[in-house]
């Protein structure tokens, strides 16, 4: 069975620091998965959840995408907003408040 390494991540079973994680080249179902090289265990994912999973905890490499076309485009870097301009008018004077049987009212409104 033909496969590409991609990348190492600790093994759990035994401790290793260097467990491959493969992808296979045969067949249509690319999946990758994980082989310690020290104690032989493997862990091969059986769903796509499960094999993002594996990636995420990938060291060493960064999975290359299997088809250009299911990427999505790449963002051009944001550049912040412009600063706004200083305001012309000095900002109007905040009402002042009363509470009236518990409810915020402005004080020109309360009936004395």
């Amino acid at each position: 069975m033909a496969s590409k390494k991609l990348g190492h991540t600790n093994c759990p079973e035994c401790g290793h620091q260097e467990a491959h994680i493969k992808i296979s080249l045969d067949g249509e179902n690319k999946k990758p998965y994980r082989h310690c090289p020290e104690c032989y265990a493997s862990y091969h994912p059986r769903n796509k959840h499960q094999a993002d999973m594996l990636l995420a905890k990938m060291k060493g490499g960064e999975p290359e995408p299997e088809d250009p076309a299911e990427q999505p485009p790449k963002d051009p870097p944001k550049t912040p907003p412009p600063a706004a301009p200083a305001a012309a008018h000095p900002p109007a004077p905040e009402p002042k408040y009363r509470v009236v049987f518990g409810v915020r009212v402005p004080v020109d409104e309360v009936a004395a």
